[in-house]
């Protein structure tokens, strides 16, 4: 224990506990009110699916193949992680942060939250204190459970106790001060019926954990089992399975747990592929950095079509997309088509001065599918559109392409020459392409940097050096379920 330890447990051990003796066993309303008060204030940390962010629907649905385990994970302090550009899995320990939530089921979506409550800074700090720590993994879980669940840090036994190191002096008397007590069996049955129905099972969980946390010999397992029930078979889920998302400085991540003591965060930080154009300035082969090769075949009996009220782009149909990747190679037809841009020192200067910012590219491309070039090259062309919008609303900052800004540019360029070869390589999961879900995986990851240059999160110079730096423990993992677990992310390896 360190040395302060035991002189701040003394120092808040004379602040007033919320003592719960009630007049006539239990029977007066008034005091039944008032311990309903206690327990059913605000929690101390109140994170909700309402405060997540939901993620990009856009890259539902695609394969991705193996990711690079990265194991000997070396936390900063803060639980921040240096991670180089690619793909990676990281296989970090998690806890579980909401008494009597369902744990983790295959089926559900996970969005990303920021901690909320009076308490939540000291939940985090907790979290990214154990990162970095030797504390073992069940000893920092029971003292979340502690914290959640409002015990006071003097009245703690066994594990939670030695998890303590993990606070400072001034937390643990946050904690003493806002702490509440056991609440007698005899009267959980009044205060639950005057509660809401929702409501309920949290706060019997809470106390239940409260009384094995403050009473010596209680084991693990037996807060285990009322901190995280069983999910039912038929839960649901207002979130994906495998959603991704944006970390907001250029890494895209989904989260995959383990049950709730283990994660497996998938990370991409995205690099550029190099693109080969032609004398009409379109993207003819586009290298992918994770060695995957598209070349595509225009159609160019078709003479290619004007998007409306966008005279620097032209709408090129396509036929064939070539697929090479390593020793395998496949050539795949396709009704689709992609839109290229005018060479930027065409009309920079057009831009500046008509069109300051433009809006809706992606928008423009669908309703053309449609509109002008019929069924055979509309039909999946202006779907896909519609998906691609959900990615690129996050990072609509398009004041760069109106401002002639040729990063800019090249990243449009990208995103519909993957969204024209999509189209192709799509189709063919488990039907032509055994090695589909790599073929996959490499053209998200062009997507996702074409995003990024979009949003001004990186631009083609960047994006194929340094490193990034990744906050597991930045936000919690939001279950799409509303009775699920959230869960508190750590960047230290299981």
């Amino acid at each position: 224990m360190r040395p302060w330890l035991g002189l701040a447990l003394l120092a808040v051990c004379g602040t007033a506990q919320a003592q719960f003796n009630i007049p006539g066993g239990g029977q007066n309303p008034l005091e039944i009110r008032n311990l309903i008060g206690s327990l059913t204030k605000q929690t101390v940390l109140s994170s909700s699916l309402d405060d997540a962010d939901r993620g990009i629907k856009a890259f539902d649905g695609w394969q991705w193949g193996d990711f690079e385990v990265r194991a000997g994970l070396s936390p900063s302090n803060e639980g921040v992680l240096t991670l180089p550009r690619g793909r990676m899995a990281l296989q970090v320990q998690s806890f579980c942060l909401r008494a009597g939530g369902y744990g983790p089921n295959l089926g559900m979506g996970y969005g990303h939250a920021p901690y909320l409550g009076p308490q939540a800074n000291i939940i985090q700090n907790v979290i990214r204190r154990h990162s970095s720590s030797e504390v073992p993994q069940k000893s920092t879980q029971q003292l979340l459970w502690a914290m959640i669940s409002r015990v006071k840090p003097s009245d703690m036994t066994g594990d939670a106790r030695q998890a303590l190191i993990l606070l400072q002096p001034q937390e643990i008397a946050v904690l003493e001060s806002n702490a509440i007590k056991v609440v007698e069996d005899r009267l959980m049955g009044p205060v639950l019926r005057g509660i809401d129905r929702a409501m309920a099972p949290i706060v019997k969980a809470e106390n239940d954990l409260r009384a094995g946390l403050t009473r010596a010999g209680t084991s693990f397992e037996d807060l285990e089992r009322i901190a995280v029930p069983e999910a039912p078979a038929d839960i649901k889920s207002e979130i994906d399975a495998g959603r991704w998302l944006a970390d907001g400085r250029g890494a895209f991540f989904r989260y995959k747990p383990q049950g709730y003591r283990n994660m497996t965060v998938d990370v991409v930080v995205p690099r550029a592929p190099e693109l080969i154009r032609d004398q009409l300035n379109r993207i003819v082969t586009m290298n992918t950095a994770g060695g995957t090769s598209f070349t595509v075949t225009y159609a160019d009996e078709f003479q290619p079509k004007a998007i409306p009220g966008k005279p620097w782009a032209l709408a090129y149909p396509i036929k064939a997309v070539k697929v090479t990747d390593g020793t395998n190679e496949a050539t795949l037809e396709v009704q689709n088509f992609i839109i290229c841009s005018a060479p930027v020192d065409q009309v920079g200067a057009w831009r500046a001065s008509t069109m300051p910012l433009i809006q809706d590219w992606w928008g423009a491309g669908r309703d053309y599918a449609q509109d002008r070039l019929g069924e055979r090259y509309g039909g999946r062309a202006y779907e896909a559109y519609d998906e691609a919008s959900d990615a690129y609303d996050r990072g609509e900052q398009a004041y760069d392409i109106g401002t002639g800004n040729p990063s800019a540019d090249r990243a449009l360029d990208v995103g519909h020459y993957v969204d024209g070869v999509d189209t192709a390589v799509r189709g063919t999961s488990g039907e032509r392409l055994g090695w589909i879900a790599q073929t996959h995986a490499n053209l998200a990851e062009a997507l996702m940097h074409a995003t990024n240059v979009i949003g001004g999160l990186g631009g083609e110079e960047s994006a194929n050096g340094g490193s990034h730096a990744f906050n597991p423990p930045g936000g919690i993992a939001m279950p799409g379920n509303r009775g699920s677990q959230r869960l508190g992310v750590s960047s230290r390896g299981w």
